[in-house]
């Protein structure tokens, strides 16, 4: 009895143990869930939630399946289904342009190409046919802004951001003589010698010693000069650089759209044959940012949003069959 004894309490703590475990390793799940989720990249507060192509036709929608249920069992929570008409998908276009200030002109021959450009079949956007009819015209999209502003708070960025440059800082004024200094070349240091000081000899030859010697010989309303003029020529051609990174990135968004648009309508039409479910998935596992968005939706976090879920996404929907 005496050995019954003991493997039962022997039993019971190992048990008791197990609870335990399971507890613990419940706990620091969540935590872990936690942690993820407060690094997630959020919309801006003034983002509208309801993107453009949900909008190409109020009939169009995508609903999770809650109730409704295939040959007796439930529908995965992630999955999507569509429902309802489609309109044209000018659309959809037309109120993603909505979100872009520019000449009221400029935009409708804009969208006149572009639509142009999708009754001949093409699904993609021409970058230049974007930068042709906004580039240099003083445009402007508030609402890439405040994603700019939410991804640089967060401290990550969308691959397509950085690949278009558009992660860069602006120039900054130069505000002390290392300020000046930075980033220039030997050759171009050389030439403020030449200017300000030609009878200098011997003529520094290594950059270090071409340095100290403006550092030396130049006063700093001379370096000052020299550097205001390169950082206004920098700051030029940043802007001008980033006005069409901007176009760039507009001209991808409008893609994608057309493609998320393109899906539905097509999903709409297999239903008519079957049960066919959405999903959405990132354009590259190796985008955090995308991954991040495309979970969300999959797991239902995405009420009323489509693809693009931020200008230059590259998520995209896709359907298959539930059975």
């Amino acid at each position: 009895m005496a050995v019954v004894a003991i493997l039962v309490t022997v039993v019971a703590g190992l048990v008791g143990f197990a609870f335990v475990c399971w507890y613990v390793y419940r706990f620091l799940s969540r935590a872990v869930r936690w942690c993820i989720s407060s690094q997630s990249v959020v919309p801006p507060a003034s983002y509208d939630q309801c993107t453009s192509t949900d909008q190409l036709a109020s009939s169009l929608v995508l609903s999770p399946p809650s109730a409704p249920s295939v040959n007796g069992a439930k529908r995965a929570p992630h999955l999507y289904t569509a429902r309802g008409t489609s309109s044209d998908s000018a659309r959809a276009l037309q109120t993603l342009l909505k979100s872009v200030n520019a000449p009221h002109d400029v935009k409708r021959a804009l969208l006149k190409e572009v639509l142009a450009s999708i009754e001949a079949g093409k699904s993609d956007v021409r970058e230049g046919v974007v930068i042709q009819h906004l580039a240099g015209t003083g445009w402007a999209w508030p609402e890439c802004d405040e994603w700019k502003h939410e991804f640089k708070k967060r401290g990550r960025w969308p691959d397509t951001w950085r690949s278009l440059g558009l992660d860069e800082e602006i120039p900054v004024e130069p505000a002390s003589v290392d300020d000046a200094m930075k980033e220039l070349t030997s050759t171009e240091m050389t030439d403020w010698l030449w200017t300000y000081a030609p009878s200098l000899t011997p003529r520094p030859e290594k950059p270090d010693e071409v340095e100290q010697a403006c550092r030396t010989y130049l006063t700093w309303e001379q370096i000052r000069r020299e550097a205001l003029a390169r950082y206004q020529n920098s700051l030029l051609n940043f802007r001008k650089s980033q006005d069409e990174a901007r176009c760039r990135l507009l001209a991808h968004t409008l893609g994608m759209t057309i493609c998320t648009y393109r899906t539905c309508v097509d999903m709409q039409r297999m239903q008519k044959v079957g049960v066919w479910l959405f999903e959405t998935r990132p354009g590259s596992e190796e985008d955090p940012i995308e991954r991040d968005f495309a979970a969300r939706f999959n797991r239902g976090e995405l009420q009323g949003q489509l693809p693009p879920f931020f200008p230059g996404d590259r998520c995209n929907l896709v359907h298959h069959h539930n059975g």
